[in-house]
């Protein structure tokens, strides 16, 4: 599917401007292994080379904590007319980094539709000129996949959430204010948060830690020909998503992706079967809260071979 040629041409020229200037703001120590591939990606995106700036970019992403992967593979996407990996980006940017420009671009291209309900401070629904809470509810056009946010007036939470198939644990370190209260998906008819001022903590991490160690001997040993196949000589890592229900179990949910820009469609039958068997060990966590109510929540988990 391609893009509105005139919402192309408008974006693109938005996007040119912001990708490099977003670039050279941020202050790096060191060039980590993401790093040096976000600026190969940058370099054969300059000449023009999209399709190999997409990969550099996607195998930077998997290292890399950083919107402008995101953005600049993006633009790439855009130029290569994949409508629906450019959306994929800008729904990253939009719901785990809460960037709003990407918000804006994802609801005019991205979404099939776009709704906002106001509440008020004991959240029943309110005016738009009155009111404490606003959620927004994106229904994805190139997924079965409901987005929300909810914000709040008064809020100075601060937030530059990852989505990397690296760590849906959320390892959101932040300086960018932002008034969102919550985020969450709705998935199969069910909601869970991917962000919530009262996240889920296990109540034995030690425990979790040392069924993952004892896991990772079994999967290496395993696996070791997907490693040898794609030539890999350090350690994969298989990230997948868990969930959170109210009652503090956890439930495998699905596998992401890995550290290296692989293909896991030979093996993905058998190892969602045994990373089920790996999750369904883990001890229960405290449930996530949002207004002082249990909700079910989805986190970002990993095993390394």
């Amino acid at each position: 599917m391609e893009i509105d040629v005139k919402k192309t041409t408008l974006i693109i020229s938005f996007l040119l401007i912001v990708v490099p200037a977003q670039s050279q703001k941020t202050l790096y120590v060191a060039k980590s292994k993401g790093r040096v591939l976000f600026d190969k990606g940058c370099d054969e995106f300059r000449m023009g080379n999209y399709t190999l700036a997409d990969s550099f970019f996607t195998e930077a992403s998997m290292d890399y904590d950083n919107r402008d992967v995101y953005f600049n593979r993006a633009v790439s996407r855009l130029y290569l007319k994949d409508t629906i990996g450019f959306c994929n980006d800008m729904n990253i940017l939009t719901f785990y980094f809460v960037d709003d420009e990407a918000s804006r671009l994802s609801d005019s291209i991205c979404c099939t539709s776009v709704d906002t309900v106001y509440y008020d401070r004991k959240l029943n629904q309110a005016s738009k000129e009155k009111f404490r809470y606003y959620e927004v509810i994106k229904k994805l056009k190139y997924e079965k996949l409901t987005l929300g946010l909810i914000h709040e007036q008064k809020s100075y939470f601060s937030s530059d959430y990852v989505h990397n198939p690296i760590s849906l644990e959320l390892l959101g370190y932040s300086t960018m204010p932002k008034d969102i209260a919550a985020t969450y998906k709705i998935l199969n008819g069910t909601k869970y948060y991917v962000l919530t001022r009262t996240p889920p903590r296990p109540f034995r991490f030690y425990d979790i830690e040392q069924i993952k160690e004892k896991s990772s001997t079994y999967f290496r040993e395993k696996y070791q020909k997907l490693k040898e196949t794609n030539k890999i000589d350090g350690a994969l890592l298989i990230y997948f998503a868990i969930t959170i229900d109210t009652d503090g179990s956890i439930s495998f949910h699905e596998i992401e992706g890995t550290n290296h820009n692989i293909s896991l469609e030979s093996v993905r039958d058998e190892l969602t079967r045994d990373l089920k068997d790996m999750v369904h060990q883990y001890p229960p966590a405290k449930p996530a809260k949002l207004f002082h109510k249990k909700v079910g929540f989805i986190a970002m988990d990993h095993i390394s071979i």
